[in-house]
Parts: C-alpha cells; structure tokens; sequence
C-alpha cells in the first residue's frame, strides 16, 4: 500500500532595510510504502513465527530485536527542475522532484540566480532555501521566488545532500519583460 501526503506552508521572511520582504510558498508531496506493521516488529507476530521474547526451537536462530534508529542516508538516483515559469513581473515558481534508493534523509537546497546573458547562470538572487525530507524515495516540492535583479535570465539551480548521481539540475528562463533581439 502507498500513502501520499501533501503539505503546504506560506509564510514571510524578515527582510533587511531597504529590501522587499519575500513571500515564501512551499507544497511537498510525498509518496511512501506503508507496510505492515508485524513486519516492523510491532503487533502481533505473522503465524507460525514465535512470539517476540518467546524462546526459539532447538537449533533455529533466535529472534532478534530491531537495533536500527533512522534510516540511513540513501543514494539519490536523480534530481530534476519538472516546472520552472514566471508568474509575474518579479515572480517565479519552480517544481523540483528528488528519486532516491532509499527512506533515509536527503535535503534539497534551491539557489536562484539572475543575469542578462542566456545559458550562464548569472549572479546570485537572494540565499538559497534547504528542504530536508524522508521516509520515501520521491519527493516533489513546489517553491515560489520573488527576484530582486532585474536580469533578462532568471535561473533555479537544485542540488542534494547526499549528492546526486546527477550532479543536481538547472533551469533558466527567459523573463516576459525582456526582448530577443
């Protein structure tokens, strides 16, 4: 059986004097196997297993206890920008999706940049925002940026920790108020 979540926060940053305050829209959504619960060592034991505690038949291996906390931190197979559109004059949103091997965590840090030349990132919009998730092996997040540089080229760039095999994923567009020329 798969659940899927979903959690949408909006908020406010503190701004510094004389700089716009910044709305922040965040939506993730998470799928995650749910598996039985006898099978996570809790609940009863599947029939014809012995009893947690109970003494094992000669010669059969004893039941152990589960010793492991969190999960450990998995592989991230890819990262990827699925969406990334102006949404008005200095305006933005990105949907980003992380796939991993594993539930383990991973966090997902977004940087955005502005510049007036097409195909290079340009200079630094505002700081990046990190995102730490687990408990599934995808996971999708929506993140609204409001721009302060009034480059041409806008640019989201998503990188992971652990790292990708990827390397991470980019996407620029070119903003509705400028011209090709």
């Amino acid at each position: 059986r798969f659940r899927r979540i979903v959690i949408i926060t909006t908020g406010r940053s503190a701004s510094r004097a004389g700089e716009p305050r910044v709305r922040v829209r965040v939506v993730v959504v998470v799928t995650a196997a749910v598996s039985h619960p006898a099978r996570r060592g809790r609940g009863p034991a599947p029939r014809g297993a012995p009893a947690p505690g109970a003494p094992s038949a000669p010669g059969s291996p004893s039941p152990s206890a589960d010793t492991s906390s969190a999960p450990a931190a998995p592989a991230v197979k890819d990262v990827s920008v699925t969406a990334f559109r102006q949404t008005g004059p200095t305006t933005a949103t990105a949907t980003l999706t992380v796939t991993t091997d594993g539930t383990g965590p991973v966090t997902l840090t977004v940087a955005w940049s502005a510049g007036d030349s097409g195909g290079q990132p340009g200079t630094a919009d505002g700081t990046a925002t990190s995102f730490r998730r687990s408990g599934a092996t995808q996971y999708t997040v929506t993140v609204d940026h409001t721009f302060r540089s009034t480059g041409c080229y806008w640019t989201v760039q998503a990188t992971t920790s652990p790292a990708s095999a990827d390397g991470g994923a980019g996407q620029q567009l070119l903003t509705r108020q400028c011209e090709i020329r």
